[in-house]
């Protein structure tokens, strides 16, 4: 997708917050509206000078700081986000594959006496037995399993890319191209992430509803089967009772 194809809005709603929304100019047909507003949430989240992004209505909702980047800014990276052309598995599968190389290096980073104050992902990776991580693939299984190994996931993403921002450059990039990684692509994966936790959650309510609106219609048959029950066995007593 062209990001001169998407057309993008900032509504304030109070001094550092903006609703955003956009419309596709054309090639909208195979767009899912939800998906791309967790996309956009997702994104936007990561970012330093972003506070929190979260899909709101037909938007989403951004809290920033408006001293250091401003809504042209956050606008240009909701198009970037929009004209990314893999679905959210096709990169989620790509993030769990590169699971255990973000474990390991956590674990090297809790060893690296050049890096001050450890990163909390980094020094509970060092406590661990010695050797490097293997961590199992996850599966794409939306529910309260994938909820659960996020849950394990995104706190070691979010401290490598809090360390990358705040460690120095050459330490950085030293212990990311021994891993074969980049800051980009930690980014890119910190967002992926909190993507998949977004969607999990909403999957899971969805089916929690479902779930609620059966048992009541359920609830509902049966109270409805139960008075009309009583109601014959009423009239049958009385008709037992007439002389």
């Amino acid at each position: 997708m062209d990001i001169n194809d998407v057309r993008a809005w900032a509504e304030e709603q109070e001094p550092g917050v903006i609703l955003l929304t956009w419309e596709w100019t054309e090639g909208t047909e195979n767009r899912d509206p939800a998906a791309d507003r967790r996309a956009v949430a997702s994104a936007l989240s990561v970012r330093q000078r972003i506070k929190s992004a979260k899909p709101s209505g037909n938007g989403v909702l951004v809290r920033y700081n408006a001293e250091e980047i401003d809504k042209k800014e956050i606008a240009e990276l909701l198009r970037a986000t929009l004209a990314v052309e893999d679905d959210l598995k096709s990169r989620s599968n790509e993030m769990l594959r590169r699971v255990p190389t973000y474990l390991n290096l956590a674990q090297k980073l809790g060893r690296d006496e050049r890096i001050s104050p450890l990163p909390g992902a980094a020094r509970e990776m060092s406590y661990r037995r010695g050797g490097p991580v293997k961590a199992a693939p996850l599966q794409m299984v939306p529910g309260f399993r994938l909820i659960s190994r996020l849950h394990t996931i995104l706190p070691v993403l979010q401290s490598l890319a809090s360390w990358s921002r705040t460690a120095p450059p050459e330490v950085v990039e030293n212990h990311l191209s021994s891993a074969g990684l980049s800051r980009e692509q930690l980014d890119l994966d910190h967002a992926t992430a909190h993507e998949m936790m977004l969607f999990a959650r909403e999957y899971s309510s969805e089916k929690a509803g479902e779930i609620g609106r059966k048992a009541g219609e359920l609830t509902s048959q049966a109270t409805t089967i139960g008075r009309e029950w009583i109601r014959k066995a009423q009239e049958k007593r009385q008709a037992t009772d007439k002389p």
